[in-house]
């Protein structure tokens, strides 16, 4: 029974992810198997640590390699974001979303030059209204409190505020990458321009009772969030533009390494992507805004 539950599905995701065409090809061309793979979203019992690293594993290796054919499927099942947003509390499912936005692999695997995501992409996001769906998550989370009488319960909800909530940073982290490329992402994908997910986020924690460990983590996780956005160097450009393609190329350098997934933190309030603070932010400009998010915090 062991074998069944972790050695076998541990090959098998092995297999479906080690980038062999015959492989690859034959799971994306066959809309079954697709689905078959998708349905482990769907479980009633949800998905177990150890099932969720090797359906990850899965899915951002086709994104990355197949990523037409695997976002044609994921569209195809459209309850897809639906299920991920239901195991919010694995972190490596939560991780799919902003891998989603990873650019497709090109012909040129060393180049230095950053992609855009997919239109498929930036469109299964929109139209979910994945930022709004996360910060309901976390209402949600926040409102039913802490299960005292279930020790599993109660580890799930702090998993579930925490993975949303770097989710809203990573996303919102990417925007601004996309945006140094010239790239510019739906207003309901960017927190700065449309601040009021975290805000309700706050309320909700706020006018909780903060002797609740799990309303105390919600404030702390959504201030968090606050702290990050609004410091963060992805966020700060000299003011003058790269202007010829020598220059161009160092600065989507720069953007491509900061493209890799990051570490999860381990406590509250520790940066997931730490940023060189050693940069001073004189004299240079924002590239988003960040008065809307201030006014909401206020």
């Amino acid at each position: 029974q062991a074998r069944l539950k972790f050695k076998y599905p541990h090959i098998a995701s092995e297999v479906l992810s080690a980038e062999q065409a015959k492989i690859t090809d034959g799971l994306v061309n066959n809309t079954s198997m697709m689905m078959r793979l998708f349905d482990l979203l769907d479980s009633e019992e949800g998905i177990d640590p150890i099932q969720a690293k090797n359906f990850a594993k899965v899915v951002v290796c086709l994104l990355r390699i197949k990523n037409a054919e695997t976002m044609e499927a994921i569209l195809q099942r459209q309850n897809f974001m639906i299920g991920i947003l239901r195991n919010a509390n694995a972190a490596p499912i939560t991780d799919i979303i902003v891998r989603i936005l990873d650019n497709p692999e090109t012909e040129r695997p060393f180049s230095t030059i950053v992609e855009p995501p997919s239109s498929e992409a930036v469109q299964l996001l929109a139209e979910s209204e994945i930022l709004m769906g996360l910060g309901d998550l976390c209402i949600a989370t926040i409102e039913e409190g802490s299960s005292l009488s279930d020790e599993e319960e109660e580890r799930l909800r702090y998993e579930r505020i925490e993975n949303s909530s770097l989710v809203m940073i990573d996303l919102t982290r990417r925007v601004l990458q996309l945006s140094q490329a010239h790239y510019t992402m739906p207003e309901n994908l960017n927190i700065f321009s449309n601040p009021g997910t975290i805000g309700r986020i706050m309320d909700t924690a706020l006018d909780g009772d903060l002797s609740d460990p799990i309303v105390r983590v919600g404030l702390i996780h959504v201030l968090n969030v606050f702290i990050e956005l609004l410091t963060t160097e992805l966020n700060f450009c000299s003011p003058s533009r790269p202007k010829n393609e020598d220059e161009q190329q160092e600065m989507n350098s720069i953007i491509r390494a900061m493209t890799a997934s990051r570490p999860r933190s381990t406590s509250v309030g520790s940066s997931p992507l730490p940023s060189p603070k050693s940069v001073s932010s004189t004299n240079r400009e924002q590239l988003v805004s960040t008065f809307m998010l201030e006014r909401e915090l206020k």
